[in-house]
């Protein structure tokens, strides 16, 4: 009994694991988000994954372009990293790496949770 227990823990565990890998294809492509701060401040950011595990993107603060940042970008797990290469402002500096947690994916929608804020975004996929 106790090595059937064991069994069906294993195969549990190896299942929750399995369902936390994210395929990096399944980012590929362009993604835009835009909220409203509570001093009615939109800001939106368009990024595009590539398949090269490149990323752009660009920030903009009620319509005026505010920051533009580009790089490489990793999945592990459930994990993405960003590995920062180019900014037009002073962050996110060149040679820093920032990571969010990938709480879902699929055709249409990508939602991050950051590691810095612990908010979450939630992503429209572009056609």
């Amino acid at each position: 009994m106790r090595a059937l227990c064991s069994l069906i823990l294993a195969f549990v565990l190896n299942a929750a694991v399995a369902q936390t890998q994210i395929s990096p294809m399944a980012l590929v492509g362009r993604w835009s988000a835009s909220a409203t701060n509570s001093s009615g401040v939109t800001i939106a950011t368009d990024v595009v994954f590539t398949q090269n595990m490149h990323f752009f993107a660009s920030s903009t603060v009620d319509g005026k372009t505010s920051l533009d940042f580009g790089g490489t970008w990793s999945v592990s797990g459930n994990t993405l990293a960003w590995r920062y290469m180019t900014s037009s402002g002073s962050a996110p500096a060149p040679g820093t790496t920032d990571t969010d947690e990938i709480v879902s994916v699929d055709a249409s929608k990508l939602v991050l949770r950051s590691s810095v804020s612990g908010k979450q975004h939630e992503y429209i996929r572009m056609r």
